[in-house]
């Protein structure tokens, strides 16, 4: 292991005292920490934790809303908008829930189709 557990315990710590809703995360990002074979992995793993963004269904709820805003501003008159959600491989994915939930914004605008 190129990172002792001292090290990835003290990181842990820091990381939760700045971003404390990830602390259910605190197992499996100690686990993942401890299969680095380099301090370059082990350096991948905290930027992306640190770049990690968490958001109550509250926040997600105006997000989308002001994102549909945007859509809505867009459209010039009838013409037709589609808005595609992509995912890699058979799975779905964040991508396909944020389209099923702009589904029901646009459910009056029958110029708006979903593609999946």
């Amino acid at each position: 292991m190129a990172v002792d557990e001292e090290e990835i315990r003290e990181w842990l710590f820091e990381l939760f005292i700045k971003r404390a809703h990830l602390d259910s995360f605190e197992q499996p990002l100690f686990e993942l920490a401890t299969v680095c074979e380099t301090r370059e992995e082990f350096g991948v793993l905290k930027h992306t934790a640190d770049q990690l963004v968490a958001l109550s269904n509250d926040q997600y709820v105006r997000c989308r809303n002001r994102l549909a805003a945007v859509i809505r501003e867009s459209i010039v008159g009838d013409e037709k908008v589609a808005i595609v959600a992509m995912a890699w491989g058979e799975k779905p994915d964040s991508s396909q829930r944020l389209a099923q939930s702009l589904k029901v914004v646009f459910r009056s605008n029958k110029n708006v189709s979903f593609f999946q």
